[in-house]
């Protein structure tokens, strides 16, 4: 960063090399730039605050998702449980991953009334 004499050698040679009419002309024009560099500055670290807030999300997103990955395998286990003790004793003539069905009323029908049950 220039210090005070620095400044005064840049202020005097611009003095010298612009004139006393167009010095402040410049200098207006000088700070119109210094102005938009900074709003741009402002604007680049509010950008990368955003892009560092949003891995932040991404992380909370993971663990909502190991989070629902355990509520689904708890719900899973929890439903299996209960089928299984709704119905404690498998049939043993039906083979695993049936369902045993009692014969309804529309099958008899379709046998006919004089066929055995």
């Amino acid at each position: 960063m220039p210090g005070t004499q620095e400044l005064l050698v840049i202020a005097l040679v611009a003095l010298f090399v612009l004139g006393p009419e167009r010095l402040p002309e410049v200098a207006r024009g000088a700070s119109r730039l210094l102005t938009r560099i900074r709003n741009y500055g402002v604007t680049a670290s509010k950008e990368l605050r955003g892009v560092a807030d949003l891995s932040g999300l991404e992380q909370e997103v993971s663990e909502l998702r190991r989070e629902l990955d355990r509520t689904r395998a708890d719900l899973r286990r929890a439903v299996r449980e209960t089928v299984s003790a709704a119905d404690p004793s498998p049939r043993q003539d039906t083979p695993l991953g049936e369902s045993h069905r009692e014969p309804d009323a529309h099958a008899s029908l379709e046998r006919g009334p004089d066929a055995p049950a």
